[in-house]
Formats: C-alpha cells, structure tokens, sequence
C-alpha cells in the first residue's frame, strides 16, 4: 500500500515538475519570439568604378536600374560637383562628363521626374556662405545637364524635402535659409510647399506655413495619390512630432497621420517607397523613442511605414549596413531599393548596398500571417477596400474618428470568399483621419482612411 502510495505520490510530483517545464518553455518561445520577423534582405554590392564616399549629395532613380548622384562632400572640405550613374545589370558605377554641370554643392533637392530625368534644385554652395536657386535637369538620353530659367521659382535653400509627384511634376517642402520675414515663425526655416511642372517649366507655390517647415525630413511617394513626409530638423532640433504629415495630389493639401506605433525620431535619412502604401527607411541621426532623453546617434535601424495597418514597423535584419546618416537611396525596381554612401560622426562610407523586401514575411507575435487589407483611395472620396487570405465567417467592418469614437458600420454579414472587396464612398465624413476596424473570425484588423480634403 505505502508502494502504491509512493508511486501515486511521484507521479503527481513529476506531473507538476512537468506542467511547471511546459509553462516555463511556452513563456520563454513567447519572450524568445520577435513581434515581426524579417521582411527583406541587405546585400552588400561591389561593384566596379565606386564614386569617392560622401554625405549629403543627391540622388535619383532614371529608368532600367540605372540611379544617378551628384555633389555632395567627403573626407576632404571639399564641394564635389561630379555626376556617377550606376547600373544594377552591370554592378558598375560610371562617371558622367556633360559640357555644362550645376556648380558643386551640398544638400540639393534631386529626384527622379520621369522619362530618364532628374530634376535638381538649390543646394549648399560656398561652404555654407551661399544657397542656390537653380532648377536643372539630367537626361540620361543624352548624358547631359541642362539648366533650365523658370521665370517663378523657390527662394533659395538647401536641405528641402523632395518627391516626384507624377506627370513629369515635382514635390518641394521647406529647407533652410530663408529669411527671417519669409514666416510667421521666423526662423530661417523655409515653411512652403512648392511643385514643378517640366512640361511648363514653372514653380508654384501651393501653400505655407503648415507643415511646420524643418530640414532633412524624409519624404517619397507614398501611393498613386499621396506623398508621406516624417522626421527633420526644427527649432527644436529634431520635431518633438511622432507624425507622418501625408501630402494630397488630389486636393494638394496636408493632413496629419499618427500611426499606431511611432517610429525613433530621426533627421538626415532617407525614406524610399517599396511598393504601394510601403515606404522603407535606414538609418540616420536619431534621438530615441518619442519622450526619452536618448543621445543622439547614426543608427542601422530598418523601418517600414505600413499604411494597410496603420503602423510602422522595426525589421529584425541579421545583416545590415553599418550605421550612417547623410546618406541616400533610391528605388530601383518593385520593392527594391539601393543604398550609397553617408557619413558616421567620424569619417565618410563608401560602400553600395542593395535592399529587397519580401512582403509575405510580415507576422504577428503568433507568427501567423496576417490576413491581406488594402485601402485604395480613389478620386471623389471613394475609396475601395480588398480583403484577401480569409477564411470563412462572419466580417463586420465599422470605421471610427481618430477619437475612436464609432462613425459608421460598414458592413457586417457571413463570408465564405477567400478574397472580399467593399466600396465606401466618404463624401458624408468631415476632413480628416479615419479608423477603419475589421474583424474576422481570427483577428480583428485596424486598418488607416484617409479622408483629405
């Protein structure tokens, strides 16, 4: 009997032993277990004839894999005025030599404007003592710069924001050296937005004062209809703002969106789209998560801006570019972007890196994939919403104010489709930021509306 009784005993013993062990291991997977996994690759390239490292120089995407940079300083304190163009096919880098070239600077504005052309704007002349306000353009057809002498153009400046907006047309936000008059805030920060047309050869100033102007923010297209603006200088230093202010090309108006999860405040980088309503951003000068007291540093951080979730969102990457800031990219292709140069606090890189995204790999912290959402904004405040990966089940959609009080049910009926698509016109809504919740019979999703009037 007492046998029985021990053996009874022991197993009771080891049952808990075990339970304990089970519990322990599932809190250790769970804590082991990154939010997201990795979501793309870096590769270093090496390819022949790289240009002299340097930081704050321009560059811009032409066409077939070719991207361009121009200007910029290295190690010496020295202006450089050269033109390179590299060649993914190829993995070479090719000085340019063209009868007339813009004058050596720092900082311009340079983007891709269609066609196998890039636009350049202003810039750093002089070492600080002089500011351009000159607009040229590369053609890669002829391998030649060409000034152009719009009658109407920005005040001169260097460390604006830039983005192509379509239709052979430029973005132009802010930068700095405008006088002290030019603003109600006075203080040399230029607080205006400005588009080009090449078809016209004309500037036009569409609005001031908001944004709050600042210097090196990132900006790029964000979809076929919005341009995203994050990050920069302020009077501040770097903007207290965790926002991403999204630009219009249908009413040409700003509208501030805060995401569900903020990226590290940050200056001096660069922001490329990846695909649409995906921007990418490495690296920088970076102060820290919103409200802490982190000095500043070059980081080699990995961010995507999701749109479709509303978020952004830190890539866990095993192998990555060192960390640097006054660097460039520049897209090369679907989900592509391709990486030169910078600085550390120290000393000027030179090296050329190559990032692919792999979209697939975005996971939740079960590591199941989520199911797919797009919001698409059309024209007239329709918008169209596409659901794929479902599974079979009741979905309700209802759309919330950025209070997160509720607006509107949308939608709420049983579904046996794989994929699901939804019109919403918003006419009725007033201007601003729209929650759109979507619940499944395994998540619910908060996806981001934008509504811009």
């Amino acid at each position: 009997m007492n046998h029985i009784l021990s053996i009874s005993l022991y197993g009771e013993v080891m049952r808990k032993i075990l339970q304990i062990m089970s519990i322990a291991l599932f809190v250790v997977i769970l804590c082991s277990t990154p939010a997201f996994s990795q979501t793309g690759k870096w590769t270093q390239l090496f390819p022949k004839n790289s240009p002299p490292g340097r930081g704050q120089f321009g560059m811009a995407y032409l066409e077939d894999d070719k991207v361009m940079i121009f200007g910029g300083d290295g190690d010496k304190p020295q202006y450089l005025g050269d033109t390179w163009i590299y060649d993914l096919s190829d993995n070479e880098w090719t000085e340019v030599k063209s009868d007339t070239n813009p004058k050596p600077r720092t900082l311009p504005a340079m983007v891709h404007i269609g066609d196998g052309k890039a636009l350049l704007f202003g810039g750093c002349l002089n070492n600080g003592t002089n500011y351009g306000d000159d607009t040229w353009i590369f053609d890669i057809k002829t391998m030649k710069w060409k000034e152009l002498h719009p009658v109407r153009k920005p005040y001169r400046r260097d460390r604006a924001s830039y983005a192509y907006l379509g239709n052979n047309q430029i973005l132009l936000y802010s930068g700095f050296n405008c006088p002290l008059e030019y603003s109600v805030f006075q203080d040399g920060f230029c607080h205006d937005t400005w588009i080009y047309d090449l078809n016209k050869n004309e500037w036009d100033s569409i609005s001031n004062n908001f944004p709050r102007g600042r210097e090196l923010a990132q900006m790029c297209e964000l979809s076929q209809n919005e341009i995203a603006l994050y990050g920069g200088h302020t009077t501040n230093y770097i903007t207290t703002n965790p926002g991403v202010y999204i630009f219009s090309k249908i009413t040409k108006k700003w509208q501030l969106f805060i995401p569900k999860i903020p990226n590290i405040l940050r200056t001096s980088s660069a922001m490329v789209q990846l695909i649409d309503n995906v921007t990418f951003v490495f690296g920088g000068d970076t102060q820290g998560n919103p409200g802490t007291t982190a000095e500043n540093k070059c980081d080699n951080d990995s961010w995507i801006l999701d749109m479709d979730d509303s978020t952004w969102v830190e890539l866990q990457i095993d192998l990555k570019p060192q960390g640097r800031y006054l660097h460039n990219m520049a897209k090369i292709g679907e989900g592509k972007v391709l990486l030169f140069s910078g600085c550390t606090k120290d000393e000027t890189i030179t090296d050329t890196w190559l990032f692919e995204y792999d979209p697939t790999g975005v996971k939740d912290s079960t590591n199941v994939l989520f199911a797919q959402v797009k919001v698409i904004n059309k024209a007239g405040g329709n918008y169209e919403i596409h659901l794929s990966n479902l599974s079979a089940g009741t979905i309700e959609m209802e759309l919330y104010n950025t209070n997160g009080d509720f607006v509107k049910r949308l939608y709420s009926d049983y579904n046996a489709q794989l994929n699901f698509n939804l019109e919403v016109n918003t006419a009725e809504f007033t201007s601003g930021a729209y929650f759109l919740e979507i619940k499944t019979k395994d998540a619910t999703y908060h996806k981001q509306i934008m509504v811009v009037r």
